[in-house]
């Protein structure tokens, strides 16, 4: 019994030398394991121009402008994938003003260097600006993103919306 203990303390412990001997310490490694996420304004119908500010690459701001009632402008953003490894987005977390839409059907895991598209109307049904915000949760990572929050496995994809109703 002793020898089958010893041979399997000696696997573990050659294992965690390949580790820890395989140079990866930086958040380059990291990378290069996980998907990397991005979040852009991949195009626009209708209204107004549709203006678009990236704080980070995890977080979009899109502003329908003005748009008279019962008028409607669509949005499009891309999620990317810069890293080496599929990136999951499935868990889409919409909570929007009524006179706010999204379209995005299922989510498949987005390969490395692809990119994925989301649909965003707005419709006004009335006068005045509104906004509202929806988080995408991914289990990728990129480094020039502010850090995830909680106890979540990837980093927070965070897409803000404005419009007003004329």
């Amino acid at each position: 019994m002793r020898a089958p203990a010893r041979g399997l303390a000696l696997l573990v412990l050659a294992m965690g030398m390949i580790l820890v001997g395989s140079g990866c310490k930086s958040e380059e490694c990291i990378c290069e394991r996980f998907g990397s996420p991005t979040v852009d304004l991949g195009g626009y119908d209708g209204g107004e121009i549709i203006s678009a500010n990236d704080p980070n690459p995890c977080e979009i701001d899109v502003d329908f402008g003005t748009l008279g009632v019962g008028l409607s402008a669509t949005a499009f953003i891309q999620i990317g994938n810069t890293g080496a490894a599929a990136l999951d987005t499935s868990q889409v977390n919409p909570t929007l003003d009524p006179e706010f839409g999204l379209s995005y059907g299922p989510q498949e895991p987005i390969q490395p260097g692809t990119s994925s598209e989301f649909t965003l109307t707005f419709q006004p049904y009335k006068v005045g600006q509104v906004s509202s915000t929806f988080t995408i949760q991914t289990d990728g990572i990129n480094s020039e993103c502010p850090a995830p929050t909680g106890t979540s496995a990837g980093d927070l994809l965070t897409v803000v919306l404005a419009g007003t109703g004329s």
